[in-house]
């Protein structure tokens, strides 16, 4: 396993991946979300979808993933896991994949483990991936600050008994984002991508520094 450096403003993740083995992504790193083309040019292969078993939470935007059971209160039991949907990510270069991907992911809220990933194939897959750093968990293994997403009803995030974070559906970077085209730059109709809002363009990073 080779040691990574990264360098950024965020406090550093303090555990270290195994830079040989795939990513398992559920958040902002899949195909097709905020920070994919951040390591595009590092993927051998098209994502593989795939789940792994845990719990979902969302704090701050931030799809934030637990694979300790939750404590129910008052109660001898313990909640069950979910199917977590998401993409398995095979690198050309992990090295650098993962000094990218810890460059974004702030290392207060995450660490690295591996998890067993099963594809949309039925193969099981050893890979690395982010989850919930113990500082952030309250006593009842809930993250601190956060929801879960986790009911039937939440249509977003619920898929035949699977959990998925969409952040492309995310308010912020649907209305926010027309709202900022349509307001700022009168540029709505140029901004419809097949892969949205991960073009690299000048007039993008505008519109995401002004809605931050």
């Amino acid at each position: 396993m080779t040691e990574i450096n990264a360098n950024n403003k965020n406090e550093q993740i303090k555990s270290q991946p195994n830079t040989d083995e795939p990513f398992f992504a559920y958040g902002f790193f899949k195909k097709g979300e905020l920070a994919y083309y951040k390591i595009k040019e590092c993927v051998k292969n098209d994502p593989q979808p795939g789940t792994v078993k845990g719990l979902l939470f969302e704090k701050d935007g931030l799809p934030i993933l637990t694979q300790q059971r939750l404590k129910v209160r008052g109660k001898n039991k313990r909640v069950n896991f979910y199917k977590i949907k998401g993409e398995l990510l095979s690198f050309k270069d992990g090295v650098e994949a993962y000094k990218r991907i810890n460059e974004l992911e702030p290392g207060e809220l995450y660490c690295w483990k591996t998890t067993e990933v099963e594809l949309a194939s039925g193969v099981k897959r050893t890979a690395n991936i982010l989850v919930a750093c113990d500082s952030l968990l309250n006593e009842d293994k809930t993250v601190n600050g956060a929801f879960t997403l986790k009911d039937e009803e939440d249509k977003d995030y619920y898929d035949y008994g699977c959990i998925s974070w969409p952040g492309h559906n995310d308010a912020l970077f649907t209305k926010g984002m027309d709202f900022l085209r349509v307001n700022f730059f009168d540029k709505a109709d140029e901004y419809w991508f097949d892969e949205p809002y991960i073009r690299e363009d000048k007039d993008f990073y505008k519109l995401s520094n002004l809605q931050m």
